[in-house]
């Protein structure tokens, strides 16, 4: 939805942006509330009218009002075998993940931590915005997602931790919601997604332009970034 110029000061607008016209067209980042719930995560209803479901609790519709969703932009199938530790994708898709060294995550010896770049980069009217970035509610796969703590000033890419424990093998649907992004205000929230191969590029390469070794500069980076 497009605010009237005049207004843009009394909400929040996130805007995504990137360079695939089908991950566009059918897996946008869009308000949680939004989304087809159905498509996205099917699930058995009960027709008994008087059961107690989630649908009704305040704390999962507030989530999805306050919300914004990544959906899953392909399928995927995590793999840890023991010996190796991969990602099946489609044949023609750029997805790519890495390794990580968990470090302070403090992970057990037999559970790998993978680090999944998301094809978004992302903008805030308000530079200043934080979000939440989240597991989503709705995703009923076995990832293992740390919750973070972010802001799209310097860093406008958004990437999916996902701890794999050994002897691991599933699918992730293409359209699961995998993430949530919250912003910590009290303001009204808006999402627009983008298709801007140029944005998307100019966006990426200032969250690729690191002055520093490692951890040897973190605090200013995130200093600049907060």
């Amino acid at each position: 939805m497009k605010l009237p110029f005049i207004n843009r000061n009394r909400y929040v607008v996130l805007k995504a942006y990137t360079f695939d016209q089908r991950i566009h067209d059918k897996t946008p980042i869009s308000i949680s509330s939004k989304i087809n719930k159905d498509d996205a995560c099917p699930v058995h209803r009960s027709p008994d009218a008087f059961k107690h479901t989630i649908d009704s609790c305040y704390g999962y519709v507030g989530s999805l009002k306050r919300s914004a969703t990544m959906p899953a932009w392909c399928e995927l199938k995590a793999v840890h075998n023991n010996s190796e530790v991969f990602y099946e994708k489609p044949n023609q898709n750029f997805t790519h993940y890495d390794m990580v060294n968990p470090n302070d995550y403090n992970l057990p010896a037999n559970v790998a931590l993978t680090k999944i770049h998301s094809p978004w980069c992302f903008e805030c009217n308000d530079k200043d915005m934080h979000f939440v970035f989240a597991r989503h509610i709705l995703n009923n796969t076995p990832m293992i997602i740390p919750t973070g703590v972010i802001s799209f000033n310097y860093m406008h890419g958004a990437f999916i931790f996902n701890a794999i424990p050994a002897g691991s093998d599933y699918k992730i649907r293409y359209k699961t919601p995998l993430m949530s992004l919250y912003p910590l205000t009290d303001l009204p929230f808006h999402v627009e997604s983008h298709l801007d191969a140029d944005e998307y590029r100019r966006l990426h390469q200032l969250a690729l332009s690191y002055p520093y070794l490692k951890k040897s500069g973190i605090k200013e980076r995130l200093e600049k970034n907060n």
